[in-house]
């Protein structure tokens, strides 16, 4: 985007559009991010366009951060978080011409994102603050929130997806898939686990942010805390298990889900326990809820390497690859990484 085109977006917030620099911020994939900067008044902002083929709805979104929002104004003021800046005619998004559609938020200062966690530490932390998060809407009306991407971690949604994938696959990916099929069929347990959930209705639905990857919170870079979390579009109704699963499944190994050598995803135990206690710490957890924390990475792992391979079985239709069989072994990889916590839990 040129800056004649940013300068157009920016005239419809209430800020000087003549008086503003700008550049490309940040590592997500999703949406695309700017940080803009007055020129006079040194006050940054992020500017950001919604993919609204992931975020089919975006006033969902819009919605749920609004409430959210208020919620803690009125109950934990001193909470940051960085809610959106109304444009000139009180909207949440500006959509443009090419029916683009575009959010403004105050730039935290003094802020850094980690995009690969270096010690147990920032594990800890990182699950007590997504914890605490969760734990500040325990007395919020969870009702009034609604799912940004309906079923997003709805187990037999995907395993139901699974299923239909191998019966529609071309005879070579069915073929190359078939070692991962079959440990993922022997393992659906952890399916039934997640029914029983489903069905006798055991554990509350609480506000969780369903995308607890470290990068998703801001530390502090004097202090190296955390100063709030990020990233809200996927903030809804859910089961603690997403959030605590999340964190186990893209923090206790070495090595990220792209990783193609086995060697390589060594399951680190101190990070795991670090990350249970954290969050259990955080969260008031009920008796049933706290009998299913081991449950909560294995459901995670197993629930992405269904995705993975699905995605591989229909041709690579929904995640990014940069080669033919990325989606086959980022599956791998998680059946790895669940083969290691079956052992530990």
């Amino acid at each position: 985007m040129d800056s004649k085109q940013l300068t157009a977006l920016v005239s419809n917030y209430p800020i000087d559009e003549n008086q503003f620099i700008y550049k490309d911020y940040g590592s997500g994939l999703i949406n695309k991010t700017y940080c803009i900067e007055n020129t006079y008044t040194w006050k940054k902002y992020i500017l950001q366009k919604i993919n609204t083929a992931i975020f089919k709805n975006p006033q969902t979104i819009a919605d749920n951060i609004n409430l959210a929002s208020n919620y803690l104004s009125e109950h934990f003021p001193d909470y940051l978080f960085p809610a959106y800046i109304k444009t000139k005619q009180n909207t949440d998004y500006y959509i443009d011409d090419k029916s683009g559609t575009w959010r403004l938020m105050d730039f935290v200062e003094d802020s850094y994102s980690i995009d690969t966690i270096e010690n147990i530490e920032q594990a800890y932390l990182t699950a007590y603050e997504f914890g605490k998060f969760t734990s500040l809407f325990e007395n919020a009306v969870i009702d009034n929130f609604k799912p940004s991407i309906p079923y997003f971690h709805n187990l037999s949604l995907r395993y139901d997806q699974f299923i239909i994938s191998i019966e529609m696959a071309l005879p070579e990916r069915l073929e190359e898939s078939l070692s991962i099929i079959d440990f993922l069929k022997e393992n659906n347990h952890l399916l039934g686990t997640y029914k029983e959930i489903i069905d006798n209705d055991t554990i509350p639905i609480r506000l969780i942010h369903c995308d607890t990857k470290i990068n998703n919170i801001l530390f502090n870079k004097h202090t190296n805390k955390p100063i709030c979390i990020i990233d809200l579009d996927t903030l809804m109704p859910g089961y603690f298990i997403s959030d605590l699963g999340d964190m186990i499944r893209t923090m206790v190994s070495k090595s990220d889900e792209n990783e193609r050598n086995k060697d390589k995803i060594v399951f680190r135990a101190e990070y795991y326990n670090a990350i249970c206690d954290a969050y259990s710490s955080a969260v008031n957890l009920t008796e049933t809820e706290k009998k299913l924390v081991p449950y909560a990475g294995k459901y995670m792992v197993y629930m992405q390497a269904l995705r993975f391979v699905t995605d591989y079985l229909q041709n690579d239709i929904y995640y990014p690859i940069l080669h033919k069989k990325h989606n086959l072994e980022r599956a791998q990889n998680q059946v790895w990484l669940l083969e290691e916590l079956l052992k530990y839990t």
